[in-house]
């Protein structure tokens, strides 16, 4: 709600339930995010698109591949507020049937934003961290590639 007090967070889990048509032996999927908002009076918007570098296909905000194909996406941050966004980490999670094969911070990066390290873990669990302050209306990109199994 618009008069939500800053440090209030509302908390949702989404299921996705999967059942494979025609999979022989039957095949069945089931996915669950923790999806954690909180308000802030800090603005930060991120964008995430994809393109099939196999393919050499454009930036878009979806996608097609096969298996064998290589996709890299890209998240931009921005911050829209008034304010400098200090200690900025941006996480993702590589797509199921994938193959993680590489991870980039944006180059050159914004200015006063002095660091960023990349980091993976086993689970597909990807985070940039800063090091600086992203200033009012600066943006900056990361990016990572997969490839399809």
């Amino acid at each position: 709600p618009a008069q939500a007090p800053p440090g209030a967070s509302n908390l949702v889990t989404i299921q996705a339930n999967f059942n494979y048509t025609n999979a022989n032996p039957a095949l069945t999927g089931s996915y669950t995010h923790q999806d954690l908002t909180i308000v802030s009076d800090v603005a930060l918007l991120l964008t995430k698109e994809v393109r099939n570098v196999t393919k050499d296909g454009p930036w878009a905000t979806r996608n097609t591949a096969k298996q064998g194909d290589v996709l890299e996406y890209r998240i931009t941050y921005l911050n829209n507020g008034v304010n400098p966004i200090n200690n900025l980490v941006v996480r993702d999670m590589t797509p199921p049937y994938t193959a993680f094969l590489s991870v980039a911070c944006g180059e050159p990066l914004p200015p006063n934003l002095t660091a960023c390290v990349p980091s993976i873990s086993g689970g597909g669990s990807i985070q940039w961290t800063f090091t600086g302050s992203l200033a009012a209306s600066v943006s900056g990109t990361v990016t990572y590639q997969v490839k399809l199994e």
